[in-house]
């Protein structure tokens, strides 16, 4: 597990930062107190294992594993952390959530997990997406732990293997020497991947007493179960009753051939008088179609008949009389009739033209008075203007005679001389003569047209007079045409009746040359009538026959089937004996083979199977491999910590447990309580080794790194040198990855990149800077950052693939127990 790069956003001092770690080498991350050191390192485990399950009561251990509220912005409701993790070929991305809830605690809202196979060809990174999925906050711990595979064991405090192996957190460096026996022992099974051989001890017991003797047990419960069967059944006896049926079924087949030859032959004589009984049945039916038509004809006909009467009847004629005749005469009339209708017609068209030319005469007669009275309009109205002009005339002209009577100009009203006034007067009386000329002559010519508009009307009353009688004429002509028109329908009834009376006749004598052969079809069909009933009853009597054969070979075929039943029946018999046998036989070669496993495997109750002696000898060896390696480096690194200063001895007990001597002059005595910087060394040498040694021995943890949050708490200057120069030894002289959360000035020195951390004390923000970092290129801190930065683009849309290979991770993976659904294929599948 190598960490690539973290994104915080609303956590703690960091409102939205990324920071990219270097793949190898020390990466040193240091700065003043409270500039988000150790959130860096909690925001790792956060990522990893969520929040734990239940209170913690003690502050220091909430480093290691911290709750929501320890972590989530002050006044913000949302948060998050993604971490970057590259492990093996494969870069994982963890992010999980935190919310802010109406009553003020903060949970863990879980999140998503996103996997991509890693490749380097030519020093170009290449990504694949395997896997996109979001998950609760526990299926998303469990899941994590999948992917990188850490043999973790989380109890509700904080996880063991993380806490103690990989990441050494703030305050609890000294943790580790504090446990007891029973969690040392486990953490040390597990980071150093012996827990395996307990598990297959475990197997071992549970395969032998739930499976093993189980299956021994039931297979010699089936033993005595076949046994019972195979004792009571004989088969010599069963073998000589097959041989008695089959012979018998060969005594049956014979008979049922002598059936089949008689029932055949029985079959071909039937179908010779069938045929014949076919025939006359055809014979029959075509006869009685004759017969049919036949009787339809003659009612067809008595109907023609009843229609000539009845059409005789209508016309009134004598049916004597030929009917040609009656049509000849009819035809003669109707060609008269004819001929007159054309006449009526010539005098119509005349008549009608006539009608035509005097209406047009009168619309032209009608335009002219409409003229004259338009004039003798306009007169009358020239006319009356006149006269009304003649009337203000003489008014004015009495009105200025009585003026001048009295002097008065009738102009201006002043007083004028008699002979001006003379003058007025005169003039009046000339306009007033030429009004009344004017009106004279507009009468005259008014009476002009008065005479004009006379004569015109006298000559429309001529006009309308003869229109008239020309139009009773043609009224005259249409009463003759209908007339005729009349006469020439009822000819025509007449002539269809006649010629539907001849046509009758013609079909009446058709059907009457018909029903001719009547009496001889009918004598025809009594005769086929006998024959068809003699045939039918040769044709029962004959299948009468057949039925019995069929009955007696069906009665045969019966037996035969249940003797071949008898057979097959003590057939299955003999076959379930063999097969119980053969069952028997295998269920006893399995029961002894297993009997055998378990005693190789678990042993019987005097003494253990080699298998688990050999298993406990491995797990011996391995421990006492892993407990001399362990031990030494214990001692080394703190012989190394404490070098110029060897005032404390310490030591491995059996059980992992370190143990603190001192030297007082001639004697070695033990202590318990060391001063705090040797305890801090012991703990440090401690965690270092167990670190070694797991990367050693636990495949899934060989390229891990490696977290120190406050490592030299309690060193002088001269230890801290110490542990400078042991942990560039460890990160194997910069090729491994380890990571120093410090404010100590003389651990900087280690870092192959140091990551400064600032705080901005208006907003209490973060500021993240690089130093040294010469690994960090600019196209690995883009890619990185690219990945931790990007949420909403492709790389959140990829849909999880179906994988192929076989597992995600390599290494470790948790397993869950749960039902099974089938049984192991091989013996080996319960161990490990």
């Amino acid at each position: 597990m190598i960490i690539l790069g973290l994104r915080l956003k609303n956590i703690r001092s960091y409102t939205d930062k990324t920071i990219v770690f270097p793949r190898k080498g020390i990466t040193v991350i240091y700065g003043d107190v409270g500039t988000g050191k150790s959130t860096i390192l909690s925001s790792i485990a956060y990522a990893l294992f969520g929040q734990p399950r239940s209170r913690i009561p003690d502050p220091m251990e909430r480093y290691a594993y911290p709750k929501g509220e320890d972590l989530l912005r002050i006044g913000k409701r949302n948060g998050y952390v993604r971490l970057l993790i590259l492990q093996k070929n494969r870069i994982i991305l963890v992010e999980r959530g935190l919310s802010r809830r109406s009553d003020g605690k903060v949970s863990d809202t879980g999140g998503r997990l996103l996997v991509f196979k890693y490749t380097e060809e030519n020093g170009e990174l290449k990504i694949k997406p395997i896997l996109n999925r979001y998950y609760s906050s526990e299926e998303l711990k469990k899941r994590v732990l999948n992917e990188l595979g850490i043999p973790e064991i989380i109890s509700k405090q904080k996880p063991l293997i993380f806490t103690n192996t990989i990441y050494v957190p703030q305050f609890s460096v000294n943790d580790i020497i504090n446990l007891g026996d029973k969690e040392r022992t486990l953490l040390i099974n597990k980071a150093l991947n012996i827990d395996k051989y307990n598990h297959i001890k475990t197997n071992l017991d549970k395969l032998t007493r739930q499976i093993l003797n189980s299956e021994i047990r039931n297979m010699k419960s089936q033993e005595q179960r076949i046994e019972n069967i195979l004792s009571k059944n004989d088969i010599e006896e069963l073998k000589r009753k097959i041989s008695e049926d089959e012979k018998e079924i060969n005594n049956i087949n014979m008979e049922i051939q002598q059936v089949e030859e008689a029932k055949k032959e029985l079959e071909n004589e039937i179908k010779k008088y069938q045929e014949q009984y076919e025939k006359k049945q055809e014979e029959r039916n075509n006869i009685q179609q004759k017969l049919a038509v036949i009787k339809y004809n003659l009612k067809i006909l008595r109907e023609k008949e009843d229609k000539i009467k009845q059409l005789t009847s209508l016309l009134g004629i004598n049916e004597s009389i030929p009917p040609h005749v009656l049509l000849s005469k009819i035809k003669s009339e109707l060609e008269e009739i004819d001929k007159q209708i054309k006449m009526v017609d010539q005098q119509k068209q005349e008549l009608q033209k006539k009608i035509e030319e005097y209406s047009r005469r009168l619309d032209t007669i009608n335009e002219e008075i409409n003229k004259y009275r338009e004039k003798i309009g306009g007169l009358k109205e020239k006319i009356k203007d006149k006269k009304d002009d003649l009337s203000k005339k003489q008014e004015e002209l009495r009105e200025k005679e009585e003026l001048l009577r009295k002097g008065i100009c009738p102009l201006c009203k002043q007083k004028i001389p008699h002979e001006h006034g003379i003058k007025l007067i005169d003039s009046l009386n000339n306009e007033i003569e030429m009004i009344e000329k004017e009106i004279l002559e507009l009468e005259q010519l008014l009476r002009k047209n008065h005479e004009e508009l006379k004569g015109y009307e006298e000559k429309k009353s001529e006009i309308n007079e003869e229109i008239e009688h020309l139009e009773q004429q043609l009224k005259s002509v249409d009463e003759e045409k209908d007339k005729l028109i009349n006469e020439k329908m009822e000819l025509n009834n007449k002539l269809s009746k006649l010629s539907e009376i001849e046509r009758l006749h013609d079909e009446i004598e058709k059907l009457r040359q018909s029903i001719r052969d009547r009496d001889l079809l009918e004598k025809q069909l009594m005769q086929v009538e006998e024959s068809i009933n003699r045939l039918k009853e040769v044709i029962d009597e004959k299948t009468k026959n057949q039925k019995l054969l069929m009955e007696k070979e069906k009665e045969l075929i019966g037996k035969r089937e249940k003797m071949k039943a008898e057979i097959e029946y003590y057939k299955k018999q003999i076959q379930q004996f063999e097969d119980f046998l053969k069952e028997y036989q295998s269920v006893r070669e399995q029961r002894i083979f297993l009997e055998k496993m378990k005693k190789f495997l678990y042993g019987e109750r005097t003494r253990r199977g080699y298998f688990y002696d050999l298993v406990e000898k491995v797990e011996e060896r391995v421990r006492s491999l892993a407990y001399d390696k362990f031990r030494a480096l214990f001692i080394e690194y703190f012989l190394r910590l404490m070098e110029d200063h060897e005032i404390l001895d310490v030591d491995l007990d059996e059980k992992f447990r370190p143990v603190f001597r001192i030297k007082t002059g001639r004697v070695t005595g033990e202590i318990t309580q060391p001063s705090g910087g040797q305890l801090t060394s012991v703990s440090l040498a401690y965690r270092l080794a167990l670190n070694t040694v797991a990367r050693k021995m636990t495949p899934q943890l060989r390229n891990s790194t490696l977290i120190l949050d406050e490592p030299t708490y309690g060193f002088s200057p001269e230890r801290v040198e110490k542990l400078r120069e042991l942990l560039y030894e460890i990160s194997n002289r910069g090729k491994r990855q380890i990571i120093v959360v410090t404010h100590d000035r003389n651990l900087l020195e280690v870092g192959d990149c140091k990551i400064k951390l600032d705080i901005n004390r208006e907003n209490n923000e973060t500021i993240v800077s690089y130093e040294e970092c010469t690994a960090l290129t600019k196209e690995y801190y883009t890619f990185i950052e690219n990945l931790l930065s990007k949420r909403d683009e492709s790389i959140t849309t990829i849909r999880e693939e179906e994988r192929t290979e076989k597992g995600l991770s390599a290494g470790f993976e948790p397993k869950f127990r749960g039902k099974r659904t089938s049984k192991p294929r091989n013996i080996f599948d319960f161990l490990a």
